[in-house]
């Protein structure tokens, strides 16, 4: 049996072609088991005639789905149908119990059962694009992705140099993964992404679950992407989606359906964060082409500055407090907002994330504690620290929940170790040799890292309770957390960052995908267990494609061709960093005389920062007044971890 499937390019339908071959006695036979509503309850299912044909269809509330089939010569495909409840009365059980079709039942449900706007608008669609030979359908498809990719490669082709062996699978992941970023634009509402289009352990259960939702983080991860494919209109649309969905207080949804309408009602001050970033990069691209977006930015940016730093949930979904992660990202987005924003808000929001830099240490790390004594560190990065910490820097011995755990286990902030300060070097606000980047470093690559046939992968963090539970049982709210390729991807960067080729976490992503290239949420980190299908660095029975995980990998490979992370915010990464130089002078301008920096940088005075990157040769200006903004860059010095605002002279 040969089959062929493809979308038809101009209807909400799936034509499958096939091809059945051998013995004349052979049939064909089709099993339906639809879940309308993204649930199997309250399906409803019939088989019957239709203006002259046998239908299979289903209902569900506001959905309603229609199988038709066609012979070669278009007539009529079915020559028997049936409808039945799963387990009790459906095709399955017929043949097992009987060998053959014999039942023909005409309606189940409602329940879940088996075999456009409702059932009737889908059988018109599915009758009307069966009068069609199935590849006029297909080619219409091949030529539609054959000229979206010739677009894209025109906008920037992907070079990569090396042996044939080692650099195959990475150009064939990249193909995939373009493919499987497109393929989640939804074509109602463009722009948009839900974060998968499948379900975790999906075949655990009927519920109604899923990644089948809009998160504002994931999407704006999955826009960068289409920029670095050269996908640009996409992105632009997705700007679009994100402005027409944004509250009125600033922020955005934990997660929404694709209309807008919110499903889960947390509040992650990064995903208020993230769409101020898109905008910029597609400032920086000139490629605003028209949308307005200071509105959105000046919202999303005064959300950011009455609620943060502290945020209701992290990126995890599951802990209040600071993190460096979230913290990174809001950074960024007030400097990067700056530049669409008028003066003096622009002035405003970089005098706070000024502030907020020099206080990440503060906020997020630990110093001599048990953990650092063991792995011989004096600090080190939380992965969140409560709220308390802006007044009280002991809250870090506070027990922070775990979530997803069975067995309520907790720790203190200054135990939960994880990889979200990777993200303050991949934006620039640390340098990767930082010593508490490497410290922390070294604890997340002895508590976290696993390695697996694979390659290398990192858990969350310490504790985490959100994978399969020891035995390879689906997550049913608790069990252990796995590995997930997306932070192979996460480290990638840093290491790129670091001066280091981030090739082995390429190889290591596409080694963790699916024999088709999809990439999981998670992958297996145990000792294999062959009856559940659970193998060291092969897919769990997490979401998979993840399309953040996707978009991870093609921003990593873009990223390596061009020496630095793709999506670090141009107006955080100082422009004045050029010549070769073993040693660099920051310079502050008086203006900012009034805050306190930290030895060895003092506001409105010249300090040598040893380590420091090179300035080059370039002349800065220092005055009382406020400098040309077309001349605004960050220069940070390393060593004193200290940003302050900077005027290149205009000569």
């Amino acid at each position: 049996m040969q089959l062929r499937l493809t979308p038809d390019p101009l209807r909400e339908v799936l034509l499958i072609e096939c091809t059945l071959d051998g013995d004349d006695a052979l049939r064909l036979y089709t099993l339906l088991a639809p879940h309308l509503g993204a649930t199997g309850y309250g399906n409803v299912a019939a088989a019957e005639r239709h203006r002259g044909r046998r239908l299979l269809w289903a209902e569900q509330g506001p959905f309603g789905l229609a199988l038709a089939a066609a012979d070669e010569a278009q007539g009529d495909g079915f020559s028997r149908i049936s409808a039945g409840y799963v387990g009790t009365s459906d095709g399955w059980q017929d043949f097992a119990r009987n060998g053959a079709m014999t039942w023909e039942y005409a309606v189940a449900g409602p329940g879940n059962v088996a075999f456009g706007s409702s059932a009737q608008a889908a059988a018109t669609l599915a009758i009307s694009s069966l009068m069609q030979p199935f590849d006029v359908a297909l080619q219409q498809q091949i030529a539609d992705w054959e000229a979206w990719q010739a677009r894209c490669a025109a906008a920037g082709a992907i070079l990569l140099h090396g042996r044939a062996d080692t650099l195959t699978p990475i150009r064939e992941q990249f193909a995939t993964s373009a493919v499987v970023l497109r393929a989640h634009l939804n074509k109602t509402y463009p722009g948009a992404m839900v974060a998968s289009l499948s379900v975790p352990w999906g075949d655990t259960g009927n519920e109604r679950r899923g990644y089948h939702l809009v998160w504002p983080r994931d999407l704006v991860e999955c826009a960068g992407a289409l920029l670095a494919l050269g996908a640009e209109s996409e992105a632009a649309d997705t700007l679009r989606y994100l402005i027409a969905t944004q509250n009125e207080d600033g922020h955005w949804h934990q997660n929404q359906w694709l209309g807008g309408t919110a499903s889960w009602s947390g509040i992650q001050l990064d995903e208020t964060a993230f769409p101020v970033l898109l905008a910029a990069a597609l400032a920086q691209r000139d490629r605003l082409r028209g949308i307005a977006v200071a509105g959105m930015v000046r919202k999303a940016l005064g959300f950011i500055a009455r609620t943060g730093p502290s945020t209701v949930q992290d990126r995890w979904e599951e802990n209040e407090g600071i993190n460096p992660f979230t913290l990174a990202v809001s950074i960024a987005a007030l400097v990067a907002g700056a530049d669409l924003l008028p003066s003096p808000a622009c002035d405003w929001t970089l005098a706070l994330a000024d502030f907020w830099n020099t206080q990440i240490e503060a906020w997020t790390t630990a110093t001599d504690t048990a953990l650092a004594r063991r792995f011989g560190v004096v600090g080190y990065y939380l992965r969140v620290a409560p709220q308390r910490v802006l007044s009280d820097r002991g809250a870090t011995a506070m027990v922070v929940p775990i979530r997803n755990r069975a067995d309520g286990v907790a720790l203190p902030a200054e135990e939960q170790i994880g990889t979200e300060f990777l993200q303050l070097v991949r934006f620039g606000l640390r340098a990767a040799d930082d010593p508490l980047i490497r410290a922390s470093i070294r604890l997340v690559d002895a508590l976290l890292k696993t390695n697996t046939p694979s390659g290398p992968v990192w858990h969350r963090y310490r504790g985490d309770g959100y994978g399969e539970h020891d035995d390879g049982t689906a997550f049913d709210g608790t069990g252990r957390g796995r590995g997930w390729p997306l932070l192979t991807g996460e480290r990638g960067h840093y290491e790129l960052c670091a001066g280091n080729d981030p090739l082995p976490y390429l190889q290591a992503m596409a080694a963790m995908a699916s024999p088709g290239g999809m990439i999981p949420e998670q992958v297996w980190d145990a000792d294999p267990i062959p009856e559940r299908r659970l193998y060291p660095g092969r897919p769990s029975g997490s979401a998979m494609p993840l399309a953040w995980a996707h978009a991870e990998y093609v921003k990593l490979l873009v990223s390596r061709q061009i020496g630095h992370p793709l999506d670090r915010p141009a107006a955080v990464w100082a422009p004045l960093w050029r010549a070769p130089a073993s040693r660099a002078t920051c310079l502050l301008v008086a203006a900012c005389a009034d805050r306190v920096a930290p030895s060895g940088c003092q506001p409105g005075r010249r300090a040598e920062c040893a380590g420091g990157p090179p300035l080059g040769t370039e002349r800065l200006a220092v005055g009382a007044g406020r400098p040309d903004r077309r001349y605004r860059a960050w220069v940070p010095c390393r060593r004193a971890r200290y940003w302050g605002v900077a005027a290149r002279h205009a000569s």
